[in-house]
């Protein structure tokens, strides 16, 4: 009888586990660029693995002396939108992060279309090159804003 009880004592703690608190993934990123609507690379695209849906972590944009002030007209060259060391991020506005949270959060898939910060004030006054979106995938309803 004490070996039963044990036992129900042991998946009972394993079950709230895996049931009462979130099951979080690495950290994705999604890093695209600014350019032509409708491009693949424009359009940030976020997924989970059902059953665990998007938790938005951050939305910021990512600015590199030298890169596109025009934005990229193809896919074909992505060099400035890929994040390097020396990169100066700003994040994005409140309203834009809201947009993000608002449309992304416990759903497992979403797309962003592109953002573009031309008035990045803390990067040296330039033009965001890329934007980045982190996110987490949790098991839904145990989301925290």
């Amino acid at each position: 009888m004490g070996d039963n009880i044990k036992r129900i004592k042991f998946y009972f703690v394993i079950f709230c586990v895996l049931i009462c608190f979130p099951v979080v993934r690495s950290t994705n990123t999604s890093t695209v660029c600014y350019g032509a609507p409708g491009a693949r690379c424009t359009t940030h695209k976020l997924s989970c693995i059902s059953p665990l849906v998007i938790q938005i972590i951050n939305t910021s944009y990512g600015y590199r002396s030298g890169c596109n002030s025009n934005g990229i007209a193809d896919c074909t060259d992505t060099t400035c939108c890929k994040e390097k060391p020396g990169d100066c991020f700003q994040q994005f506005s409140s309203d834009e992060n809201r947009q993000v949270v608002r449309n992304c959060s416990e759903v497992e898939t979403c797309t962003v279309p592109r953002f573009r910060e031309v008035n990045g004030r803390e990067c040296g006054g330039t033009i965001s090159a890329y934007s980045k979106i982190q996110y987490s995938c949790v098991s839904k309803g145990i989301l925290d804003f």
